[in-house]
């Protein structure tokens, strides 16, 4: 079992965003189905996508992201993650929306 507080700090380090954006493809990593495959799938895909704050994704932060957000989903820590993200202060709306969309659509 995973602690609030870690959880935060694991979610922290891999980004709300990050976890949100990506969910899907995280899930898959984390339950193991080709999760080689669909990690490095992942870090190719963002190498040409950048941040929401303007700067590249680097393969050694994906790594660090995705391994933090896999925590989260070892845990199965997911559905609280998701709860965490929604009461943010600091959230965009639409963050916040799409979180609310995936605990609906776990319910």
């Amino acid at each position: 079992m995973i602690t609030e507080e870690r959880l935060k700090r694991k979610l922290h380090s891999c980004g709300y965003w990050f976890f949100i954006e990506y969910y899907q493809e995280l899930m898959e990593i984390a339950r193991g189905n080709n999760s080689d495959n669909t990690r490095q799938q992942l870090i190719e895909k963002l190498k040409n996508k950048k941040r929401p704050d303007g700067k590249k994704y680097e393969d050694g932060g994906t790594e660090w992201r995705i391994g933090n957000a896999i925590v989260v989903f070892k845990n199965k820590a997911e559905m609280e993650a998701l709860a965490i993200i929604c009461d943010s202060g600091k959230m965009s709306i639409e963050t916040k929306e799409k979180a609310m969309n995936l605990i609906k659509a776990r319910g």
